[in-house]
């Protein structure tokens, strides 16, 4: 939802910066329609059963804050939630294709809760060097097991190559 009210240009609305402008203002018809809107976008991107709280609210500011105090929780379930499934998700009957876009759904996602602060002394190269090292040996500890020993061999040849590159070696075909 952020993202359409940013592409749009209207998160002012429910982030508190574009306040209602005064009754005799000339732009309030136009600050009223354009709340309204937003209140419509919001009210149908809700599950139903959560219609009835928020459809007295005259404001999308209101409304915003509201869901935002009720339905927001800390980041740490989620995250934990999305290394746990890493750490399990298997090829099993998948594709290496379809495998590895399952994995990098995951990792890019965890990603953007990270939290780690900007590098000022240089080693943030090898420090993505290291994480994609990590991304490698993930996907290869859930790879079926008649990739496992061709994999390893191939793989392990092309250490800090980028993981699509690695990836081709396996089966020209995924990538």
């Amino acid at each position: 939802m952020s993202n359409a009210l940013l592409a749009k240009n209207k998160f002012g609305f429910v982030d508190g910066t574009l306040l209602r402008p005064e009754p005799d203002s000339a732009d309030l018809a136009i600050w009223i329609k354009n709340n309204s809107m937003i209140i419509s976008w919001i009210f149908n991107s809700l599950d139903s059963s959560l219609h009835d709280s928020v459809v007295f609210f005259d404001t999308a500011r209101e409304i915003w804050v509201d869901l935002e105090e009720r339905l927001s929780q800390g980041n740490a379930p989620r995250v934990h939630q999305l290394r746990t499934e890493i750490v399990n998700t298997q090829q099993k009957d998948m594709s290496i294709a379809a495998y590895y876009t399952k994995l990098k759904g995951l990792w890019d996602e965890y990603n953007a809760y990270s939290q780690i602060p900007p590098c000022t002394c240089g080693s943030a190269k090898a420090i993505a060097v290291e994480k994609e090292k990590e991304k490698v040996h993930q996907f290869l500890m859930g790879l079926n097991e008649k990739y496992n020993v061709k994999s390893n061999n191939k793989l392990q040849r092309q250490e800090g190559q980028p993981l699509l590159k690695q990836l081709h070696l396996l089966h020209p075909k995924t990538t």
